[in-house]
């Protein structure tokens, strides 16, 4: 059994392009541009390569984040991503609380720490945990323009760079309708039901 669902989509303005989960600005749009030039020989492994590299070479961002014609908002930023779905590179929840069905992004950011916190952070964004850091802000919206400061910031979308910012990003609700299975779960509940037989499982071992 089948039903279409509807689902949102995110359009970046300047770039007049449409992106189904994830746009992200500074180290992580870095970490992509180094991952797409590698040989695609090293296939998967190309990203946590580009991940340690881009550690060793990243210097924060001088971002201005401004939510639905709001006050903007400026600060070094280590990465900044727009959410309309949760993950992006090789399975990382960066937003762990996006949903393409709600018609708002859900927004990720890191503000300036070293590169040795920043090593230790990154492997908890497999599972969402990184969003407790106090580093860490988020925001609700339905559109964001951004810019840089101080220095030129590349930006990607879905693991495509685009170019450079400024740029806006704006929800589009309903955007697409995709057939799915009846009865259907989100990608939220399914990785809720995994994180709870995760930790009854550690439980268990304790």
């Amino acid at each position: 059994m089948e039903k279409k669902k509807k689902f949102d989509l995110g359009y970046c303005n300047k770039a007049d392009r449409y992106f189904v989960s994830v746009a992200s600005m500074g180290f992580d749009a870095e970490v992509a541009d180094r991952s797409n030039k590698r040989s695609k020989r090293l296939k998967g492994m190309s990203y946590q390569f580009a991940i340690v590299e881009t550690i060793f070479k990243f210097k924060p961002y001088n971002l201005v984040i401004t939510a639905d014609d709001g006050t903007p908002i400026e600060a070094k930023r280590m990465l900044l991503a727009i959410g309309n779905g949760k993950r992006y590179g090789a399975g990382m929840h960066i937003c762990p609380d996006a949903d393409p069905t709600d018609g708002k992004f859900n927004v990720t950011t890191l503000r300036k720490i070293s590169r040795i916190s920043l090593l230790r952070l990154f492997p908890k964004t497999y599972d969402g945990k990184h969003i407790t850091h106090k580093k860490i802000d988020t925001y609700e919206g339905k559109k964001f323009f951004v810019e840089s400061i101080d220095k030129e910031c590349l930006y990607q979308v879905d693991g495509e760079i685009l170019g450079y910012l400024p740029e806006t990003f704006v929800t589009v609700p309903n955007a697409i309708t995709i057939r799915v299975p009846e009865p259907w779960s989100s990608y939220s509940e399914i990785w809720k039901e995994m994180l709870n037989k995760k930790k009854k499982k550690n439980k268990k071992k304790n």
